[in-house]
């Protein structure tokens, strides 16, 4: 007697779970809805005139605004409400000239060997990302001052690693400025794009007091970040549900050239700045 007392409860449960599948989808953000983290959108195939639907989105996505702008989201739909979640820009022409310069990010990857990686007297690859406000970095933006560059992700918990590397650039960047020796461009890659959306990073700055002046967070798709870490030799492996990974720390003078690439958690500031002094003497 248990099997059809129990079966109204089973077709239940898979029917919730069936309406909060998500999908892939192409839209419009139309516009934040004030007093909500929710927006109103519209497909990008939608006939005109369509009505504007409702969705809520993360108070990192709400916080950017992406208000008249396409991005690409996964939507699902649980309990009646629609929700979009991980949030990509994807303003046309922008975007495809993005991707064309992640192609030659490609041809650099490729050509190295078994076990190489870019080290000191080479050149910055080309590259594009998205900072914690969706807008687009490139390689090429970097030309004229030195950077420092390395690699986290925002979901890491181990404190003597992620977050003590984003304290140290913070830290870097105010000593940087306090003797100006600036400006000097500072990045943190990251290498968790699954959850490291420009809104999450942008959540994330926020949350840390972080302006994009002093340090730009940046992602990209899990290819482009792929190839970017395999540019500079870093491991990413999942294991027990977190991100294992070693850290390199990159200077380059502001032709792009790195002068400096320091391996480890316990990278050097000072190393940095005697590095920055170096330069600017030259």
């Amino acid at each position: 007697m248990r099997i059809p007392t129990l079966l109204p409860c089973i077709l239940l449960c898979f029917s919730l779970f069936s309406f909060a599948r998500a999908e892939t989808v192409e839209v419009q953000i139309i516009e934040n809805v004030e007093g909500s983290e929710m927006v109103r959108y519209l497909p990008v195939d939608a006939p005109e005139g369509t009505e504007p639907l409702l969705a809520a989105v993360g108070r990192g996505d709400y916080l950017l605004d992406y208000g008249g702008r396409t991005v690409r989201a996964k939507k699902s739909v649980s309990m009646g409400e629609t929700r979009l979640e991980a949030i990509w820009p994807q303003d046309g022409f922008q975007v495809r000239a993005m991707e064309g310069t992640n192609r030659s990010l490609q041809r650099t990857v490729f050509q190295l060997g078994r076990g190489e990686h870019l080290s000191r007297g080479d050149y910055l690859p080309d590259f594009a990302l998205f900072d914690q406000n969706a807008e687009i970095l490139r390689s090429r933006d970097l030309l004229g001052a030195p950077v420092v560059m390395t690699f986290i992700f925002t979901r890491c918990t181990v404190e003597n690693m992620c977050p003590m590397t984003t304290r140290r650039m913070l830290s870097l960047a105010d000593e940087i400025e306090s003797r100006e020796l600036g400006p000097v461009h500072h990045l943190l890659v990251s290498f968790d794009p699954e959850y490291d959306t420009p809104g999450n990073l942008h959540l994330h700055a926020l949350n840390n007091e972080i302006s994009s002046e002093k340090i730009r967070f940046l992602t990209a798709n899990q290819s482009v970040i792929d190839d970017l870490t395999r540019a500079f030799g870093i491991v990413v492996m999942e294991e027990d549900g977190t991100l294992n990974h070693n850290i390199s720390t990159i200077l380059t003078d502001n032709r792009r050239r790195i002068v400096l690439r320091q391996d480890g958690g316990r990278w050097s500031k000072a190393n940095i700045i005697r590095e920055l002094e170096r330069i600017q003497t030259r």
